[in-house]
């Protein structure tokens, strides 16, 4: 049984999105993996949020803003 989740994403609670269930079944499991790509964003912007929100706790000690590189170096802006 393979369970993904993302607890940043519990700005769906209208939706169902809970954290508490998501730390429990974190808390269960007995093997994580972090995707540690950015596929959306550039690489300018994956680094300046990195900086403004290193280690940064979203609402409980466990779920923390973790760095991510970004296969995107150049701005998709232009």
């Amino acid at each position: 049984l393979v369970l993904i989740g993302d607890p940043k994403q519990a700005i769906y609670a209208f939706r169902g999105g809970d954290n508490y269930t998501y730390l429990l079944a974190a808390k269960a499991a007995d093997v994580h993996r972090t995707l540690s790509t950015n596929f959306r964003s550039d690489a300018a912007l994956v680094e300046a949020l990195g900086a403004t929100f290193a280690g940064a706790e979203l609402g409980h000690s466990q779920i923390v803003v973790r760095q991510v590189s970004a296969t995107q170096q150049q701005s998709r802006l232009d």
